[in-house]
């Protein structure tokens, strides 16, 4: 593991173009959406739990409603995205 105080934009600049990535911890997606526009991945796959009950230990950071809607925010802007981001 590297910890590093880099900017994601640098870091980016050292991913290979037309790789395969992956994010773990999605939430709303922004960074997904950065992450795909600087590295142009073959590939990208997003991985979050998105609370999907009321028992779920993820609600600690966020309302069950609102993990909804970061879902299906996720899911639309995928939709938008080149299908290769969601392979």
């Amino acid at each position: 593991m590297i910890i590093t105080d880099l900017p994601l934009v640098k870091i980016y600049g050292f991913f290979q173009k037309g790789g395969i990535g992956a994010e773990v911890g999605v939430k709303r997606g922004k960074n997904a959406r950065l992450m795909f526009e600087l590295t142009d991945p073959l590939q990208l796959y997003l991985i979050d739990p998105w609370a999907k009950d009321t028992t779920d230990p993820y609600l600690h950071y966020d309302t069950e409603d609102n993990m909804h809607v970061f879902y299906e925010r996720v899911r639309a802007g995928a939709a938008e995205a080149p299908m290769r981001m969601f392979t």
